[in-house]
């Protein structure tokens, strides 16, 4: 159970984590159970539910500027990438519905470069509401974990990619001292002989029983999470990668929204989501979701380690996306448009439609996967 430490004197206010929980509750749950002395470094690797779902979503946009009349605008949407085995396939469109412009697909001025999808467009004036709408369609693929030998087939990480998905940034700032310090007094640094797996897993169960499963908190950086009792899928997703990188696990943010998998065809589903990914040797890249994890509590811990039940996209990795006019976006689960008036008002919207309608049906022929 967390425990506030904001009224804690630095220096005691990273003891969150009791003996009893490190030593006894911690290692029998990553076990499935079994005692610590029992547990055998098994290997795992990944096994697909079947061939998997398309889906296919839709969201229009409007947006009305009353008297102002608009002199430009600007339209960043996300662009979902391709995440072999697990989501692929994927086709992306941004219409305009008020004007001329084409969407071009740009990559945004961070170091990741991640791509997305941009439309730009100036006016003499006259033009005060503008309609978009965004399209994506593509195939999720269900799997989970099992113990067994490695997949040789699973391609390793670049020297490029372990670099990235290690680092810091601006939300895993893993170098502040308060988080060091959190790390330390919680016993999450990796040992000799510990597997990536047991690890992660580890820091898995501790990142869903620190927080409460609530909206709430500070703002996503772990420096500030390590001292929090409460936050949002987000702040879960960060806290664990930043526990993964600052072991050397790479490891990664997914920015995403549900696709209403369960629901009947063409219901609406407009949750934004935020999960997390861990890569593991022999598996590759591991969903973990440890928000859902602490909203159920009569889970299994299994139930959002290793398993993706293919019920969600992933629009991109990590956060703080910068478009090529110095558009920022912390995120981008949806469109945003930035725009300037014939008056000189400049702003920038980036808001939950709640238009996003998905269907979802399932595959019927195999697919064959070599990721």
């Amino acid at each position: 159970m967390p425990v506030d430490m904001k009224t804690a004197a630095r220096g005691e206010n990273m003891k969150i984590i009791s003996t009893l929980v490190l030593t006894a509750i911690m290692p029998a749950l990553i076990g499935g159970g079994k005692p610590a002395a029992a547990q055998q470094q098994a290997s795992r690797h990944k096994v697909y539910d079947g061939p998997g779902v398309t889906f296919a979503s839709q969201e229009p946009y409007t947006f009305d500027y009353g008297t102002q009349e608009l002199k430009e605008f600007r339209v960043m949407a996300p662009l979902p990438p391709e995440i072999p085995g697990r989501q692929v396939a994927i086709k992306s469109e941004l219409k305009l519905t008020t004007g001329m412009a084409k969407a071009v697909v740009k990559r945004e001025a961070s170091g990741m470069r991640r791509p997305f999808l941009y439309i730009s467009e100036t006016h003499a004036g006259g033009i005060n509401v503008v309609k978009f709408v965004t399209s994506y369609a593509g195939t999720l693929r269900p799997y989970h974990l099992e113990a067994g030998p490695p997949d040789a087939a699973v391609p390793a990480l670049t020297p490029e990619e372990v670099a990235l998905y290690t680092a810091p940034n601006r939300e895993l700032d893993f170098n502040d001292p308060d988080f060091q310090g959190f790390l330390d007094w919680a016993g999450l640094r990796k040992s000799a002989g510990e597997s990536d797996y047991d690890f992660a897993k580890k820091a898995y169960y501790l990142t869903a029983r620190h927080f409460s499963g609530k909206s709430g908190g500070p703002k996503h950086l772990v420096s500030l999470l390590c001292r929090a009792t409460e936050t949002d899928c987000g702040g879960f997703a960060t806290f664990f990668s930043a526990i993964c990188r600052a072991n050397g696990l790479p490891a990664r943010v997914l920015i995403g929204r549900w696709v209403n998998i369960n629901g009947a065809p063409g219901d609406m589903c407009a949750a934004v989501h935020c999960q997390a990914e861990v890569w593991l040797e022999g598996c590759g890249w591991v969903n973990v979701d440890a928000n859902q994890f602490c909203n159920q509590p009569d889970s299994r811990a299994d139930d959002f380690f290793g398993r993706y039940n293919g019920d969600f996209v992933a629009m991109h990795f990590d956060v703080d996306l910068v478009g090529p006019k110095g558009e920022s976006s912390v995120i981008l689960q949806m469109a945003g448009v930035w725009y300037s008036t014939i008056g000189n008002a400049d702003g920038s919207h980036n808001i939950l439609t709640g238009s996003w309608i998905s269907s979802v049906k399932p595959i019927d022929q195999a697919i064959v996967d070599h990721s």
